[in-house]
């Protein structure tokens, strides 16, 4: 199976170590792609909707892989064989929902990889509150930029700058890293020519400074 780069990009996050679950798995692409390259040798996928989740079974009909495919929402009654979560396609804020309301079965897992769309600092501000430390992260762009993470259980501090920009993400500094800023700037730049009430102002000039001080 071919996937798009988004979702290749994911997928060289993965260790051939790891059980996934894939949280929100629409199609089911993504485990498919890792058990049919034996990057992995078993997967759990679910999603919340009908429609997605008979697309799932559709994708895996004729496959002999070792998968579990539920109809769920987020990590309700995920296996306990699961050791590494993938959670992708929705924003920061829905992630670290998910997150919360469903901590009780975070126990056995070692790993998470996420891609959210957004609220990237209230992710890692809460990843690393609730134990777990960031151990690779990317960017790229396929139709628009798409931020990954990868975490592992352990501790870390993270300063203000690293919540907002990604502590290895701050030290890559690759072309997609500096192309994502450069949009960024100019999104503020249009909206600083707008009349805007003065906290708002205030907020975007002091997010342009970081992003002109750390985004290059």
């Amino acid at each position: 199976m071919k996937l798009s780069k988004r979702l290749s990009f994911i997928a060289s996050f993965v260790d051939n170590h790891m059980i996934i679950a894939d949280i929100g798995s629409d199609h089911g692409y993504l485990p498919y792609y890792l058990l049919e390259n034996k990057i992995i040798n078993k997967a759990y996928a679910c999603d919340n909707k009908i429609g997605p989740y008979q697309n799932l079974l559709s994708t895996f009909n004729n496959s002999s892989f070792d998968i579990e495919i539920s109809l769920k929402d987020g990590l309700n009654n995920l296996p306990d064989y699961v050791n590494a979560l993938i959670i992708t396609g929705m924003g920061g804020d829905l992630i670290i929902k998910i997150l919360k309301r469903d901590f009780k079965y975070l126990k056995n897992i070692e790993y998470l990889i996420l891609s959210p769309h957004s609220h990237f600092l209230e992710v890692r501000k809460y990843l690393s509150s609730i134990g777990y430390k960031i151990i690779d992260e990317g960017i790229i762009k396929d139709d628009k930029f798409y931020q990954v993470i990868k975490y592992q259980k352990g501790n870390e501090t993270l300063n203000k700058i690293e919540l907002m920009f990604g502590p290895i993400l701050l030290q890559k500094k690759n072309v997609d890293y500096l192309n994502f800023y450069q949009e960024e700037l100019s999104s503020i730049n249009k909206l600083l020519s707008l009349n805007l009430p003065n906290e708002r102002k205030n907020e975007l000039l002091t997010k342009k400074e970081l992003i002109e001080k750390y985004g290059k």
